[in-house]
Order: structure tokens, then C-alpha cells, then sequence
């Protein structure tokens, strides 16, 4: 049985930028992070870079409980986020579900100073 303080109530986000527009994503990210952070059940944006990759990247934004998750999908911020992707993005992949913290070991975790 996994450990349910690993299980988050959230989404993610895999965006292939073009390489020129790296800069631009982490810009991107500021942006959003404080936009989600106003939204009730926020917990936190941990942006992971491929290492094989540098223009992937996988955003996990994760949510108090599945209720906000669910609200903020239909709201002003998810909107925006999906935006951002299609304009820098080569393509983007979004997937919702359970994630754990140890799915992207593999991957580079950014530190970004919100």
C-alpha cells in the first residue's frame, strides 16, 4: 500500500518548447505559480526538466484535494496555463490523476525561487 502523504491531488503537464524559448517557459512558470496561488487548495508547482531533453519539461501542480483541482480546471488559471503551452510549446500533453513524488526521480527537478 503506498504511503497516502506521496499522494497528491493533481495534474501534469508535459510541454516540448522550442529551444530558443527556454528563458521564456521559466518566465512562464513565475507567471502562473502566482496566479495559482490565489486559488483556494493550492499547494504547490514543481517544474521538472528531462535530462536527455532540456527543452521538456513536466509541470505537476498539486491541490489540497481533488475538488480544487477540479475547480481550478475550469477556471481563469487552467486556461491560462494551457495558453502559455500552445504559444511556446511545440506540443503539450496533459494528463490528469494520482501522482506520487517519486514518479519523475529519473528527471531534474528545478528549483525555481517563487
Amino acid at each position: 500500500m503506498m504511503n497516502q502523504k506521496n499522494v497528491l491531488s493533481s495534474y501534469q503537464v508535459r510541454v516540448a518548447v522550442d529551444s530558443n524559448k527556454n528563458s521564456e517557459f521559466i518566465e512562464f512558470c513565475h507567471s502562473i505559480y502566482n496566479e495559482f496561488r490565489k486559488e483556494i487548495g493550492f499547494r504547490n508547482l514543481n517544474i521538472y526538466q528531462d535530462v536527455g531533453r532540456s527543452n521538456v519539461y513536466v509541470m505537476v501542480c498539486e491541490w489540497e484535494y481533488q475538488e480544487a483541482r477540479e475547480n481550478h480546471l475550469r477556471g481563469d488559471g487552467f486556461s491560462l496555463l494551457k495558453g502559455g503551452a500552445i504559444v511556446l510549446g511545440k506540443n503539450f500533453k496533459l494528463t490528469i490523476h494520482e501522482t506520487t513524488t517519486t514518479e519523475y526521480s529519473q528527471w531534474k527537478r528545478l528549483t525555481i525561487p517563487w
